[in-house]
């Protein structure tokens, strides 16, 4: 965290960050569709591999936004605290995870593998048939190189979110935060 308080709870502004993280949704499964599709190669996969990784990144960031958001003023929203357990907890701070990882590992997220690039901590891997998933534990920096109070956010993220299916966690995200801001 940058020391910056969180804003006080807005239902403007709240609504406005639940469409942006709709539609980096929306974008990440139209470009899944590419994948599954098996449309084109070698370059075209490596773009569509990148655009995966950018709006799961999207979607990632923006709910980490709007639980900031959400769970930083319990007035107007005095439900969010508590419904934030068990669960949902790790979905939301796997996706805190997520993101600052897209944001702090950057230029380490690209591999390439049999000719195509794409992004190593998430997606993890997909096939000629599009499959998409987290990036399993072994694939994550180790414990000890992890930037501070990343532990318990890991930990989320291993439970909740490696080796699953990435279509399945971008969608629970979203259907969150629209029964929540509802």
């Amino acid at each position: 965290m940058n020391g910056q308080p969180t804003p006080a709870y807005d239902r403007e502004v709240a609504e406005t960050g639940l469409w942006l993280l709709r539609d980096a949704h929306d974008q990440w499964r139209a470009t899944y569709e590419d994948v599954a599709g098996g449309r084109g190669d070698g370059e075209h996969h490596r773009q569509v591999a990148l655009r995966l990784h950018q709006h799961a990144a999207a979607v990632a960031t923006w709910a980490r936004a709007l639980d900031d958001l959400c769970g930083g003023d319990p007035g107007p929203m005095p439900g969010y605290r508590v419904d934030r357990t068990d669960s949902s907890g790790e979905l939301l701070d796997g996706a805190r995870y997520v993101c600052n990882r897209s944001v702090h590992q950057l230029l380490n997220l690209t591999q390439s593998i049999g000719g195509i690039s794409y992004p190593r901590s998430y997606p993890r891997r997909y096939d000629e048939v599009g499959i998409v998933n987290w990036a399993q534990e072994r694939y994550l920096p180790r414990a000890e190189t992890e930037r501070p109070g990343q532990a318990a956010l890991r930990a989320a993220y291993v439970a909740r979110y490696a080796g699953q299916p990435v279509f399945e966690t971008l969608a629970e995200l979203r259907k969150w935060f629209d029964w929540k801001l509802r």
